[in-house]
């Protein structure tokens, strides 16, 4: 059983992207899909396989190309497989100062997670900022989103979504 994280660049970027090198990370006896992040989109959805696949594309809209893709080279999307879990975290690696500038200034990275993994693992979300969409999916799943729209389909009946100014 394998987590393989892959980077992708779409041709509609916004801006600026960067990726970075593939990982992939044994499953072993993980029961629990974990993904944080701050803004973008999440897309999870039922693989046919044990294996857990993370396709991301960093990018950002800054209006200096040079700082954007100095900031994206410091933002981090990383699998770990830490036991009885599996953890996506897209987060930024930058000094808090430097985060704080360009959340501010309405320029801070995006990630767009495509997640396909094994539907019986639990499913835990925690995105600020963006969209999150799980589909097929029959394990129970937990997701907390500051802002945007949250899509489920879920053959559980176990299943929370959390918003403040999303829908």
């Amino acid at each position: 059983m394998l987590a393989i994280l892959t980077l992708a660049l779409p041709a509609a970027a916004k801006g600026p992207a960067v990726s970075e090198a593939p990982q992939q990370i044994p499953r072993v006896q993980a029961k629990r899909l974990f993904v944080v992040g701050y803004q973008g989109s999440v897309t999870v959805t039922a693989s046919k396989t044990d294996d857990v696949s993370v396709k991301a594309l960093k990018y950002s809209d800054g209006e200096d190309s040079t700082v954007s893709t100095n900031f994206l080279n410091q933002f981090a999307v990383r699998a770990v497989n830490s036991g009885d879990t599996i953890e996506i975290r897209a987060l930024p690696g930058a000094s808090t100062a430097e985060w704080s500038r360009w959340v501010q200034g309405r320029h801070a990275p995006e990630v767009k997670l495509e997640i396909s993994a094994p539907p019986g693992m639990s499913l835990e979300i925690f995105w600020t900022r963006g969209d999150v969409k799980v589909s097929q999916w029959k394990a129970p799943v937990f997701i907390t989103s500051q802002d945007g729209h949250i899509t489920v389909e879920n053959d559980s009946s176990d299943l929370t979504a959390r918003t403040m100014f999303g829908s």
